[in-house]
């Protein structure tokens, strides 16, 4: 999965196919950010290759 965030166009990519877009999101443009999961099960989570990229 791989998450583009420019200005307000935030992209969602999975497996090599777009699976979201947004054009103008008006959330923060700085600050903190979480990686979570929804639902409120318990679950194991694991994340690998994380790569925060500010261009």
């Amino acid at each position: 999965m791989t998450v583009t965030a420019q200005g307000g166009r935030i992209v969602v990519t999975v497996n090599g196919h777009q699976s979201a877009e947004i054009g103008s999101d008006p959330g923060r443009r700085e600050g903190r950010f979480a990686l979570q999961v929804h639902g409120s099960e318990d679950c194991d989570l694991w994340f690998k290759d994380l790569e925060i990229r500010e261009e």
